[in-house]
């Protein structure tokens, strides 16, 4: 009798050791406000966690690349409008000069202010963002244009420094997208800065050269002008276009991860109100072992007097 009452205490106290340890699980849950505490929690879980946590972070680390590359390619299109628009500017002032009645002092005016143009396009050409040049392609850390002057420091010759190869950004583990356009595609081959430079000599006269040839001058890169305008709107394009697309490219980023992280909240946070009734529920149990060990005990004593 008295063994197999030892063996009910017994029995009765691992039950109690159980509904301790459980109450303990819940409140450790409550307060770290997760399912799994440690992985020997539920494995099963702890993978599917470990598993959305590193998704998730990939998207985040894309959704960081991924503004980066909005915000090159942001800065770039509203610089190439700029271009566009000084491009525009300096052909107005070409055809005001060639009505024919203006005198080679307000011609010369016209050159100076075809000159500031140019040296304002310069700027342009080496502008920066976020300490990275936009038009020196890959090379950003490079400035990308140097200008060679004369004796009065006019701008004679620009040369181009950077890379002919785009600047890309890694977006992904395995997408590259291009921020920009390299200086070589938007001012070199576009003849803007030779036609400015040609302009304003032309304008200025400074070659000497005879009316008829000073007309024919400032007409022919008027309309060389003319095709860099075009060609600035259509780098201007081109790139806008692919602003658009990583706009695109960030809401359905910012989609997943949103998704993801319900997904993971799902796996690892608590559920509240469940862990509220499992507890009233493991209390309950607790007490009533309790009780139960206390009415044992109270037995025991008295058969043993």
């Amino acid at each position: 009798m008295r063994v197999t009452e030892r063996a009910r205490a017994a029995d009765l106290l691992q039950n109690i050791q159980g509904a301790s340890e459980r109450i303990s699980v819940i409140y450790n849950k409550m307060a770290s406000q997760q399912v799994v505490s440690v992985p020997s929690d539920d494995p099963s879980r702890t993978a599917s966690i470990m598993r959305i946590s590193a998704y998730l972070r990939a998207l985040e680390q894309t959704g960081s690349s991924l503004k980066e590359v909005q915000a090159f390619a942001g800065m770039s299109v509203d610089t190439l409008e700029v271009c566009s628009d000084t491009v525009v500017q300096a052909k107005t002032l070409a055809t005001r000069a060639l009505n024919g009645t203006l005198s080679s002092e307000e011609l010369n005016a016209i050159g100076n202010g075809v000159n500031e143009l140019l040296e304002s396009l310069i700027q342009y050409a080496n502008e920066s963002y976020d300490g990275r040049y936009l038009f020196a392609g890959a090379d950003t850390d490079t400035l990308p244009f140097t200008a060679t002057r004369d004796e009065d420091g006019r701008i004679e010759a620009v040369s181009y420094d950077g890379s002919d190869a785009d600047k890309v950004f890694p977006v992904g583990r395995d997408r590259r997208i291009a921020g920009g356009v390299t200086g070589e595609t938007a001012f070199v081959d576009t003849g803007s800065i030779e036609s400015l430079i040609s302009l304003r000599d032309a304008l200025t006269n400074a070659d000497g050269l005879s009316p008829q040839e000073q007309e024919a001058a400032i007409r022919a890169n008027s309309d060389a002008l003319s095709a860099a305008e075009s060609s600035f709107r259509a780098l201007t394009g081109e790139v806008a276009a692919r602003a658009t697309e990583v706009d695109a490219l960030i809401d359905q980023n910012e989609s997943l991860t949103l998704r993801s992280k319900e997904m993971l909240s799902n796996a690892r946070d608590v559920d509240v109100a469940e862990l509220m009734v499992n507890l009233q529920r493991e209390q309950l149990v607790y007490e009533a072992l309790l009780a139960s060990s206390a009415k044992i005990m109270s037995i025991s004593l008295f058969n043993y007097i």
